[in-house]
């Protein structure tokens, strides 16, 4: 259910690796060159909750004119038009393609893959949206 306590739940974590991608990532890709560790163990976190995050589109209920859909052919169907394929561009692990003894242009060109991820921003208004209106949220608060 979009509205449920789990999914609140999901859409407050997935905000951090959302706010990486809109903070730490374009500053990577344009100006740090040397590999740095923590960062390496973030953005495969990021990769990890980008990846659940797409399991979790194709199971989870979506509002369309007033009324929850719950088929789950129709969710997947629906999901696999709207956001899936740039999802897919976005989680795939593109510096995991980097090969020892490259040159830096082709890491900085590995590292420009990620950019798609930042178009998930859009998905950052959406949640934060859902968050403001959630009744689990209001209960807390």
């Amino acid at each position: 259910m979009p509205r449920s306590s789990i999914m609140t739940f999901w859409n407050i974590a997935i905000l951090f690796p959302l706010l990486y991608t809109a903070t730490i990532m374009p500053v990577r890709i344009s100006f740090i060159e040397e590999e740095i560790h923590w960062i390496e163990v973030c953005e495969n976190i990021v990769d990890i909750m980008f990846a659940l995050d797409i399991v979790i589109n194709f199971f989870s209920a979506y509002e369309e004119h007033g009324k929850l859909v719950r088929n789950l052919t129709m969710i997947r169907r629906h999901y696999i038009r709207s956001w899936f394929f740039l999802d897919i561009i976005a989680t795939f692990p593109w510096h995991w393609l980097t090969i020892s003894g490259h040159s830096a242009l082709f890491s900085r060109l590995i590292r420009l893959m990620r950019l798609p991820r930042i178009y998930r921003l859009t998905k950052l208004f959406k949640t934060m949206r859902m968050i403001k209106h959630s009744p689990t949220l209001k209960k807390i608060m």
